[in-house]
């Protein structure tokens, strides 16, 4: 690490590794997204834009590296399957065989509204 990253705080030192994590995949999976995001999302761990765009939730950040990988190669493949039948995953097992697991690891801690976390809602 150099001194400037150092200096950087760690949320963001957390969002620039994240980021390149998703540019490694973009190119081994062979995807150009238009614009990588992360930013607080409701009740969604990610989302990819019929025009490219791959947004990440920042809750993301904060789960395995394993678990953010297959959030990663998921939204990434939508840019080249919009759907999830059977050449998505296909297309899945082939970069992630363990991908059924590693989906399990983190899905039933979705992301929590920050408004709705003080009253005890859990999104579904």
């Amino acid at each position: 690490m150099t001194r400037h990253e150092a200096s950087k705080p760690a949320p963001r030192r957390a969002n620039e590794a994240f980021k390149e994590a998703v540019h490694a995949w973009a190119r081994r999976i062979n995807v150009r997204p238009t614009q990588i995001r992360v930013q607080r999302m409701n009740r969604k761990w990610a989302s990819c834009s019929p025009k490219g765009r791959v947004t990440f939730s920042v809750d993301l950040l904060e789960t395995d590296r394993d678990f953010q990988e297959y959030v990663i190669v998921h939204e990434l493949l939508h840019l080249r399957v919009p759907n999830h039948g059977r050449l998505f995953r296909s297309l899945l097992s082939a970069y992630l065989p363990d991908w059924e697991k590693r989906a399990a690891s983190n899905e039933s801690r979705r992301p929590v509204r920050r408004s709705d976390s003080h009253r005890g809602v859990i999104p579904l």
